[in-house]
Protein backbone atom coordinates (compact mmCIF):
# COMPACT_ATOMS: atom_id res chain seq x y z
CA UNK A 1 0.00 0.00 0.00
CA UNK A 2 2.73 2.26 0.97
CA UNK A 3 4.23 1.52 -2.72
CA UNK A 4 0.96 2.82 -4.69
CA UNK A 5 0.52 6.23 -1.99
CA UNK A 6 4.28 6.76 -3.52
CA UNK A 7 3.05 7.11 -7.14
CA UNK A 8 1.58 9.68 -9.14
CA UNK A 9 -2.03 9.60 -9.01
CA UNK A 10 -3.01 8.84 -12.34
CA UNK A 11 -0.71 5.50 -11.63
CA UNK A 12 -2.38 4.77 -8.17
CA UNK A 13 -5.71 5.42 -10.06
CA UNK A 14 -5.65 2.44 -12.28
CA UNK A 15 -4.93 0.52 -8.56
CA UNK A 16 -8.17 1.12 -7.21
CA UNK A 17 -9.21 -1.95 -7.34
CA UNK A 18 -6.46 -3.57 -6.39
CA UNK A 19 -6.65 -1.75 -2.94
CA UNK A 20 -10.08 -2.28 -2.39
CA UNK A 21 -9.50 -6.02 -2.96
CA UNK A 22 -6.55 -6.23 -0.70
CA UNK A 23 -8.89 -4.24 1.87
CA UNK A 24 -11.31 -7.29 3.81
CA UNK A 25 -12.91 -7.50 6.99
CA UNK A 26 -9.51 -9.26 8.31
CA UNK A 27 -7.48 -6.27 7.45
CA UNK A 28 -5.57 -4.60 9.74
CA UNK A 29 -5.38 -0.67 9.01
CA UNK A 30 -2.63 0.70 11.36
CA UNK A 31 -0.92 2.11 8.15
CA UNK A 32 -1.45 5.98 6.66
CA UNK A 33 -1.44 4.85 3.28
CA UNK A 34 -5.18 4.11 2.34
CA UNK A 35 -5.58 8.22 3.67
CA UNK A 36 -2.81 9.33 1.62
CA UNK A 37 -3.90 7.77 -1.39
CA UNK A 38 -7.95 9.31 -1.14
CA UNK A 39 -6.62 12.43 -0.62
CA UNK A 40 -3.89 12.13 -3.48
CA UNK A 41 -6.58 10.59 -5.93
CA UNK A 42 -9.50 13.26 -5.12
CA UNK A 43 -6.78 16.47 -5.11
CA UNK A 44 -5.74 15.05 -9.10
CA UNK A 45 -9.43 14.89 -9.73
CA UNK A 46 -9.75 11.34 -9.70
CA UNK A 47 -12.39 11.20 -7.70
CA UNK A 48 -14.28 7.93 -8.83
CA UNK A 49 -10.89 6.02 -7.87
CA UNK A 50 -11.10 8.09 -4.68
CA UNK A 51 -14.50 7.14 -4.18
CA UNK A 52 -13.53 3.48 -4.63
CA UNK A 53 -10.93 3.43 -2.48
CA UNK A 54 -12.97 5.42 0.14
CA UNK A 55 -15.78 2.85 -0.04
CA UNK A 56 -12.98 -0.26 0.54
CA UNK A 57 -11.13 1.53 3.65
CA UNK A 58 -14.87 2.53 5.28
CA UNK A 59 -16.65 -0.41 4.22
CA UNK A 60 -19.09 -1.53 7.16
CA UNK A 61 -19.83 -5.56 8.34
CA UNK A 62 -20.76 -7.86 10.88
CA UNK A 63 -18.05 -9.12 13.92
CA UNK A 64 -19.32 -10.98 16.76
CA UNK A 65 -22.98 -9.69 15.59
CA UNK A 66 -22.40 -6.39 15.96
CA UNK A 67 -21.50 -3.25 13.10
CA UNK A 68 -17.73 -3.12 12.64
CA UNK A 69 -15.21 -1.67 10.20
CA UNK A 70 -11.63 -1.81 9.39
CA UNK A 71 -10.91 1.07 12.78
CA UNK A 72 -11.82 1.18 15.77
CA UNK A 73 -14.99 3.57 16.11
CA UNK A 74 -13.19 6.78 17.11
CA UNK A 75 -10.40 6.40 14.53
CA UNK A 76 -13.30 5.56 11.58
CA UNK A 77 -15.02 8.82 12.55
CA UNK A 78 -11.43 10.69 12.55
CA UNK A 79 -10.31 9.04 8.83
CA UNK A 80 -13.24 9.37 7.57
CA UNK A 81 -14.13 12.79 8.12
CA UNK A 82 -10.59 14.00 6.74
CA UNK A 83 -11.42 11.74 3.42
CA UNK A 84 -14.90 13.63 2.97
CA UNK A 85 -13.09 16.67 3.16
CA UNK A 86 -10.81 16.06 0.55
CA UNK A 87 -13.97 14.55 -1.64
CA UNK A 88 -15.77 18.06 -0.35
CA UNK A 89 -13.29 19.78 -2.37
CA UNK A 90 -13.35 17.88 -5.07
CA UNK A 91 -16.34 16.82 -6.13
CA UNK A 92 -19.18 16.66 -3.40
CA UNK A 93 -21.92 15.62 -5.87
CA UNK A 94 -20.25 12.64 -6.69
CA UNK A 95 -19.57 11.24 -3.14
CA UNK A 96 -22.73 11.72 -1.75
CA UNK A 97 -24.68 8.86 -3.59
CA UNK A 98 -21.63 6.88 -2.34
CA UNK A 99 -21.97 7.69 1.04
CA UNK A 100 -25.49 7.55 1.08
CA UNK A 101 -25.65 3.45 0.13
CA UNK A 102 -22.61 3.13 3.00
CA UNK A 103 -24.91 4.47 5.24
CA UNK A 104 -28.10 2.49 4.35
CA UNK A 105 -25.84 -0.46 3.97
CA UNK A 106 -25.01 0.10 7.71
CA UNK A 107 -28.55 1.22 9.25
CA UNK A 108 -29.57 -2.05 7.70
CA UNK A 109 -26.77 -4.43 9.20
CA UNK A 110 -26.78 -2.04 12.71
CA UNK A 111 -29.15 -4.96 14.93
CA UNK A 112 -29.62 -1.68 17.44
CA UNK A 113 -31.64 -0.54 14.58
CA UNK A 114 -34.07 -3.25 13.89
CA UNK A 115 -36.79 -2.71 16.60
CA UNK A 116 -36.62 1.23 15.09
CA UNK A 117 -38.55 2.55 12.09
CA UNK A 118 -36.38 2.78 9.24
CA UNK A 119 -37.94 6.61 8.47
CA UNK A 120 -35.97 8.49 10.53
CA UNK A 121 -32.96 7.22 12.55
CA UNK A 122 -31.79 9.97 13.37
CA UNK A 123 -32.84 10.62 16.92
CA UNK A 124 -31.50 7.55 17.63
CA UNK A 125 -27.92 7.86 16.38
CA UNK A 126 -27.11 11.30 17.10
CA UNK A 127 -26.93 14.36 18.60
CA UNK A 128 -26.31 16.96 16.36
CA UNK A 129 -26.00 17.40 12.34
CA UNK A 130 -23.13 19.85 12.48
CA UNK A 131 -20.54 18.18 9.98
CA UNK A 132 -17.95 19.45 12.07
CA UNK A 133 -18.50 17.68 15.34
CA UNK A 134 -17.37 14.50 16.19
CA UNK A 135 -20.35 12.42 17.92
CA UNK A 136 -18.10 9.89 19.59
CA UNK A 137 -17.39 7.61 17.67
CA UNK A 138 -20.27 5.96 16.09
CA UNK A 139 -20.11 4.81 12.56
CA UNK A 140 -24.15 5.68 11.68
CA UNK A 141 -23.34 8.87 13.11
CA UNK A 142 -20.11 9.90 11.45
CA UNK A 143 -21.70 8.69 8.10
CA UNK A 144 -24.63 11.10 8.43
CA UNK A 145 -21.97 13.61 9.01
CA UNK A 146 -20.42 13.10 6.29
CA UNK A 147 -23.34 13.29 3.96
CA UNK A 148 -24.49 16.60 5.49
CA UNK A 149 -20.39 17.56 5.05
CA UNK A 150 -20.89 16.73 1.24
CA UNK A 151 -24.33 18.13 0.82
CA UNK A 152 -23.01 21.38 2.31
CA UNK A 153 -19.80 21.60 -0.01
CA UNK A 154 -21.60 20.98 -3.04
CA UNK A 155 -24.34 23.85 -2.40
CA UNK A 156 -22.11 26.23 -0.96
CA UNK A 157 -20.02 25.91 -4.48
CA UNK A 158 -22.88 26.45 -6.42
CA UNK A 159 -26.47 27.27 -5.09
CA UNK A 160 -28.41 25.48 -7.79
CA UNK A 161 -26.99 22.42 -6.15
CA UNK A 162 -29.55 22.20 -3.69
CA UNK A 163 -32.24 20.56 -5.93
CA UNK A 164 -29.58 18.02 -7.05
CA UNK A 165 -28.62 16.67 -3.71
CA UNK A 166 -32.57 16.80 -2.23
CA UNK A 167 -33.05 14.51 -5.73
CA UNK A 168 -30.00 12.49 -4.35
CA UNK A 169 -31.25 12.19 -0.76
CA UNK A 170 -35.08 11.50 -1.66
CA UNK A 171 -34.13 8.52 -3.53
CA UNK A 172 -33.32 6.92 -0.29
CA UNK A 173 -36.40 5.14 0.75
CA UNK A 174 -37.14 3.38 3.80
CA UNK A 175 -37.46 -0.08 3.56
CA UNK A 176 -41.35 -1.86 3.17
CA UNK A 177 -42.21 -3.46 6.59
Amino acid sequence: MDTIAALPAKDAALLAEVIAGWLTPETSLFQAAPHKIIATLAQAGYVDAALRVTEAVFQVFQRDGELASLFDPVMYEHHMMGAVNELAKADPLSAIPRFGDLLLHASRMDRRLSTVKEEDYSYYTMDSLQPDQMGGGDVLSTLVRAIVRLATAAVEADRSNVNHVRNVLANYKPRPN
